[in-house]
């Protein structure tokens, strides 16, 4: 018996985004009234992604490395979801709505615990993620979770630390 520990870590997104009423909403006049502060009329954001591809991963399997680069390993199963969300599913925004989005560069980071692994091994680690529907239109994989023989983590952490600044806002 042992603990299993397992980071992922990439260079993602924090995403904020606010939904207006289309009829009473002027682009305009929302980017005149907010032209640099509109990153603070939200404090909570929607979505924190950690991108799939070029994903940095740890493997501690007590509190030994037994995993460490930047890329996911071969005998890990990727599983996707077949969801694809938008930012605008991600605010339940209606079709008589405009969302107005923003991003906040960060650095996100999933850490997951299990307690009582015996013989670690790389192929009883499941990923799975979903398609990501962001500016543009470009489509992405995001990280959506992550289970060991099939059990969730006994603990799990995300939390992110800010790099570069705000892009957007974008208006959908």
């Amino acid at each position: 018996m042992g603990q299993l520990k397992i980071e992922l870590w990439n260079r993602g997104n924090e995403v904020y985004g606010l939904t207006f009423k289309k009829a009473k909403f002027n682009e305009k006049d929302f980017l005149k009234k907010h032209s640099k502060d509109y990153y603070e009329l939200s404090e909570d954001s929607i979505a924190s992604e950690i991108p799939i591809d070029g994903v940095m991963i740890m493997i501690y399997h007590n509190d030994k490395v037994v995993f460490n680069q930047n890329q996911l390993p071969e005998e890990v199963k990727l599983t996707d979801l077949r969801k694809k969300e938008s930012y605008r599913d991600e605010l339940s925004a209606a079709d008589d709505e405009v969302s107005v989005i923003w991003f906040h560069d960060y650095i996100n980071t999933y850490m997951g615990i299990w307690n009582d692994v015996r013989d670690f091994k790389l192929s009883n680690l499941e990923i799975s993620h979903i398609t990501r529907i962001g500016k543009s239109g470009k489509k992405y994989k995001i990280f959506s979770g992550i289970t060991y023989g099939g059990a969730d983590a006994d603990e799990e952490e995300i939390e992110g630390t800010p790099k570069m600044g705000y892009e957007g806002p974008y208006f959908f």
